[in-house]
């Protein structure tokens, strides 16, 4: 199980047994606490966010609503053991790898199959005409 988690390629730590203890504290502390610094005008700092997601996987989140995106960034935040909003972006800047993290934290790739018309289409022409092929009416 724990192979199969860590080629999902989201999970948040890969660490030992003996390590998690100490990595759940600090991440509970920096949950519960919800004392990150975000600055007194973190639009700006909120947009280079956006821009760097938008440079590196095309995707623009710059219309999603912004409590949810700063819950998704605060979440990162805890991970990474992160404080302030513009320390996170520096990390961002120099950790690719965390923008596309960032970047599977925006999405609720849970519900995408039920937005995707594509995925419907699918079902209509090539699923459901199957499951009722070669199967008799029975009639009471």
């Amino acid at each position: 199980m724990p192979r199969s988690a860590i080629a999902t390629g989201v999970v948040d730590y890969i660490v030992s047994p003996a390590e998690m203890p100490a990595l759940l504290i600090t991440y509970v502390a920096n949950t519960v606490r919800k004392e990150f610094s975000f600055v007194s005008k973190p639009e700006s700092t909120i947009k280079r966010i956006f821009n760097l997601v938008s440079t590196k996987t095309g995707h623009d989140f710059s219309n999603y609503k912004q409590n949810t995106i700063l819950r998704r960034i605060e979440r990162r935040m805890a991970i990474t053991n992160i404080t302030t909003l513009d320390e996170y972006l520096r990390y961002l800047q120099q950790k690719p790898v965390e923008v596309n993290m960032l970047f599977q934290d925006f999405l609720i790739s849970v519900t995408s199959f039920f937005r995707n018309p594509t995925a419907f289409e699918a079902l209509r022409e090539k699923v459901i005409p199957n499951l009722f092929s070669n199967k008799q009416i029975n009639r009471i």
